[in-house]
């Protein structure tokens, strides 16, 4: 994919290294913790920090590799398989797992209010080894926002009450 990036957009060797991003917004992102993710401008911010098992393409808006390298799709468009990137790793160099996948998505889905409806159609996440993750939509329901669905930002699963969390997140910063 980085390939098919480069040959579309030219890219220069930067100039000099550092610096600041400017991002402008109409209001204050509410927090930095995936978890509590409510808005838009929130999700944007912490779809920067966070890495979703794949990612979307700003060539064509097809789906790209973010933490899964790659995955099939059944020919029902029921069962979604996703294959870890083996050196996938969390800030802490912890690695990231299938567990952290089917927690983050299964707690989302669960017990999130502001984007847990995009999860509603999802029957079963497992992790069937430590680096494959297996989503099961539910029967004549196929996972229509797959593209969005499958952009969730993985977690750690210490994370798991987000008040907790919340705390934790600002006191530790990770």
């Amino acid at each position: 994919f980085y390939a098919q990036l480069r040959s579309e957009f030219a890219f220069e060797e930067p100039t000099s290294e550092g610096g600041q991003i400017i991002f402008s917004q109409t209001s204050d992102i509410s927090t930095l913790n995936p978890i509590l993710t409510a808005d838009f401008p929130t999700a944007y911010i912490t779809g920067l920090i966070f890495e979703g098992v794949i990612g979307t393409s700003p060539i064509d808006g097809q789906p790209v590799p973010g933490l899964a390298d790659s995955w099939e799709i059944s020919a029902d468009g029921l069962t979604y398989t996703f294959h870890i990137n083996p050196n996938a790793k969390f800030s802490d160099g912890t690695d990231i797992t299938a567990e952290d996948v089917e927690f983050s998505y299964e707690f989302v889905r669960d017990q999130c209010d502001g984007w847990s409806w995009l999860y509603k159609t999802l029957d079963d996440v497992e992790a069937v080894d430590e680096k494959t993750a297996v989503f099961a939509a539910q029967r004549g329901k196929p996972a229509t926002h797959a593209r969005d669905m499958f952009r969730i930002m993985v977690f750690r699963p210490e994370l798991e009450n987000a008040q907790t969390a919340h705390q934790q997140f600002f006191r530790n910063g990770d």
